[in-house]
């Protein structure tokens, strides 16, 4: 696999880390952590730097989404902010900035559910994806319509194993949402369950199913992240982190698996000297200030709902 070095370039004081929290239409959408968010075109080197929302804490870029509405022609970034109050109970919001507007949503008090933090929200068409857990629905899907700005449930596949240490992991195959569940196998041994996301949006269907993992280091962590154009499976570790660094950084080693369902062998892969390990093959010469309308006089604008109010208060309790 081939990874190119990109040049990037920001005024600022400071000497941070860039993470990467989403790409979309070429466009990538970065954070320097509790510092500010900015929006980047790898092919024209231009960058825009977004305002962040006063209300989101410091600790709040754990989980995020970054996609593009075709129908209004915008770009929004989601973030989910939990917290606690001073009776020590977890609170949550949800941040949502429309880049063309210049308006950061912010929707409060949503439920107690657990979000995967390990990457940002799957952008399949024009909704947002992220594999969640809460106490009413067990494991279960969350998607972001980025056309209405509404959130919705998916059931997971009816064929899931129900074990207490298993997760689900989603991913972007052959064009569709992709649900990944890595858990111990009835006849022993560890395996990889993956299903797709069927165009009715509610329903999936199984494509593959990996053995052979108990050979790994830490087994249970290594998650399906796509397939490549050979039809062998790439495996990520599920810890593992995807950013730009700063100027202060060391070469790292990004190590993979692929597996050949063909053979059914997995063998291990390596990605060395990488600065970003993304899928990044679309080119734009869109420019990140043309999308916003962010002037420097003008005043971001805030608006404020309640979960509550907008989905009733059983929403994350039932299907």
């Amino acid at each position: 696999m081939e990874c190119n070095e990109l040049e990037f370039s920001l005024e600022s004081p400071k000497k941070n880390r860039y993470y990467m929290l989403g790409c979309c239409n070429g466009l990538l959408l970065l954070v320097e952590p509790r510092e500010c968010l900015i929006l980047w075109n790898p092919s024209t080197r231009e960058c825009q730097q977004l305002p962040v929302h006063p209300r989101l804490s410091n600790d709040a870029l754990g989980n995020y989404g970054f996609g593009y509405d075709q129908y209004t022609d915008d770009f929004k970034v989601i973030i989910f902010d939990y917290f606690l109050n001073g009776h020590l109970e977890a609170q949550g919001n949800i941040h949502i900035y429309s880049l063309k507007s210049n308006t950061w949503k912010i929707i409060c008090g949503i439920p107690q559910l657990l979000i995967d933090q390990s990457k940002s929200g799957i952008l399949v068409d024009e909704f947002l994806y992220w594999s969640s857990i809460s106490s009413g629905l067990g494991k279960w899907v969350l998607g972001f319509n980025l056309k209405s700005d509404k959130f919705e449930k998916i059931r997971p596949p009816n064929d899931i194993v129900e074990q207490c240490h298993s997760f689900l992991s989603l991913g972007l195959i052959g064009g569709c949402l992709s649900l990944g569940q890595n858990h111990n196998h009835y006849g022993g041994g560890l395996i990889i369950d993956i299903w797709n996301l069927v165009k009715d949006g509610q329903s999936w269907i199984k494509i593959m199913s990996i053995m052979n993992l108990d050979g790994l280091a830490n087994p249970k962590c290594w998650v399906p992240y796509c397939i490549l154009n050979n039809g062998e499976v790439l495996l990520t570790y599920l810890d593992t982190k995807t950013f730009l660094y700063g100027e202060d950084s060391r070469t790292l080693r990004l190590q993979i698996q692929l597996y050949d369902p063909v053979n059914g062998k997995l063998r291990p892969g390596i990605l060395r000297d990488y600065r970003q390990a993304i899928t990044y093959d679309v080119q734009t010469l869109v420019s990140p200030k043309v999308m916003c309308s962010i002037e420097s006089s003008s005043t971001v604008q805030i608006e404020t709902l309640e979960f509550t109010e907008l989905y009733g208060k059983d929403w994350s309790v039932s299907f």
